[in-house]
C-alpha cells in the first residue's frame, strides 16, 4: 500500500525523529486502496484537518521547511511528539487537483542543515506521490470497469465464473458446502413495454439493491445477463437456499420500486442448485443446474423453492444417487 509503504520508507530513511500525515476532507478513501474507512494504522499516524489552514502553512513556507515557532503549527502537530522535535517538514500530496494530504517529518535541530540540503528531492518525492496516486486510481478504475456490471455496480459474469469455480475447489478440498439461486426478474419486457427501458434499468438497479442488502456479508450477487441475476451462497444447503429466496422475495414486496411516482409491480423467479459430494463439478454445470430449475419453476409458475435435493449433470462423479429424477421443479 503505497500511503503506508512512504510513512514506513520516511522513518527509514531520512533521519526523522517522526512521521505522520494531516488528512483533509478531500482524501480520497477508495482511490486508495480504503475500500470503506480509514484504516486503524493510518488513524494512529495521521492528523484531520481542514485544508484551508494545512494550505496556509505551505503557502507561507513554500519549500516545505517549517521551524516550530508559531503556535498554529501545533494544529498540525501529534500531542507526542511537541517536546521531540524542533522542526517539520511538510511533503503535500495532490490528487486531482486537491490537496488530500501532507506527509509530515519530524526532525531535531541539528538536523536542519541537512534537511536544507534534501529540499529539492523532497519536494520532488512529493510530486512524484501525487503522480503515482492519480496513476492508480486509473488503474483501479480500468480495474472496476473490467469486473462490474456499470448499470448494477454488481460483479460481471466473468467474475462470477470465476468466483463460483473457487468455491467449488474449496468445497472439494475441505468437504464444505455451496448453493447458488439463478433468479430473473418476472415479467420484464412487459415492464420495458409498459413504463420504457429507463423503468427497466431502474427495475434492475432496485434488485442489485435489495440483494446487496438483504444478503450476508459472505454471500455474493451478480448480474449474469439481461434481467438475470446469480448469488453465491457459501456454506449453505438447499434448504437455505429456499429460505433465502423467500427472504428475497419478501424484502422486494415490501419495498417497492417507485418509478415516476408510480408503483413498479417487481417479481422475481428462483432456480437453486447445490455442490453435491463425490460430484467433479464446473461452474458451467452448476449453474445449468440452477437454470434448468428457475426454468421449471417458471413452467409451473412456483411461486417459491423447496428442500427437494437436485442430481447434477456432473463432469464425472463416483457416487450419483439414483432416487431423485432430473429436470422436476422443487416441491414441498
Amino acid at each position: 500500500m503505497l500511503i503506508k509503504r512512504l510513512l514506513q520508507a520516511s522513518l527509514k530513511y531520512f533521519n526523522t525523529e517522526a512521521a505522520w500525515y494531516t488528512l483533509t476532507p478531500h482524501i480520497p478513501i477508495s482511490s486508495i486502496n480504503f475500500p470503506t474507512r480509514v484504516p486503524k494504522w493510518l488513524y494512529a499516524h495521521s492528523l484531520f484537518q481542514t485544508e484551508s489552514i494545512v494550505q496556509q502553512l505551505l503557502n507561507e513556507n513554500p519549500d516545505g521547511l517549517h521551524l516550530l515557532r508559531q503556535q498554529k503549527q501545533l494544529c498540525i502537530l501529534p500531542t507526542k511528539y511537541i517536546n521531540r522535535i524542533d522542526g517539520i517538514f511538510m511533503l503535500p500530496i495532490y490528487f486531482e487537483d486537491k490537496l488530500v494530504a501532507v506527509l509530515n517529518l519530524g526532525f531535531k535541530k541539528d538536523m536542519l542543515d541537512w534537511f536544507q540540503t534534501m529540499i529539492p528531492l523532497l519536494n520532488q518525492l512529493a510530486t512524484k506521490v501525487s503522480l503515482l496516486l492519480s496513476l492508480l486510481n486509473k488503474q483501479d478504475h480500468l480495474q472496476y470497469l473490467a469486473q462490474r456490471d456499470p448499470l448494477t455496480n454488481l460483479f460481471n459474469r466473468r467474475v462470477m465464473l470465476d468466483h463460483i469455480q473457487n468455491e467449488l475447489t474449496r468445497c472439494e478440498r475441505y468437504q464444505a458446502s455451496l448453493a447458488i439461486l439463478f433468479i430473473d426478474c418476472d415479467d420484464f419486457k412487459k415492464i420495458n413495454d409498459q413504463y420504457g427501458h429507463d423503468c427497466g434499468d431502474a427495475v434492475l438497479q432496485h434488485l442489485a439493491y435489495i440483494f446487496q442488502k438483504t444478503l450476508r456479508r459472505s454471500d455474493q450477487a451478480f448480474r449474469y445477463a439481461g434481467d438475470e441475476f446469480i448469488i453465491t451462497l457459501p456454506n449453505q444447503s438447499m434448504k437455505d437456499a429456499l429460505a433465502v429466496s423467500k427472504r428475497l422475495k419478501r424484502a422486494i414486496t415490501k419495498e417497492p420500486l417507485i418509478y415516476q411516482e408510480q408503483e413498479v409491480p417487481v417479481s422475481i423467479s428462483c432456480g437453486a442448485a447445490t455442490y453435491i459430494k463425490d460430484v467433479t463439478w464446473s461452474a458451467e454445470a452448476l449453474l445449468s443446474q440452477a437454470d434448468q430449475q428457475l426454468l421449471l419453476q417458471k413452467k409451473v409458475r412456483v411461486s417459491t423453492l423447496t428442500s427437494s435435493p437436485l442430481i447434477p449433470n456432473p463432469v464425472c462423479s463416483t457416487k450419483q444417487p439414483s432416487s431423485v429424477r432430473h429436470n422436476q421443479p422443487l416441491q414441498f
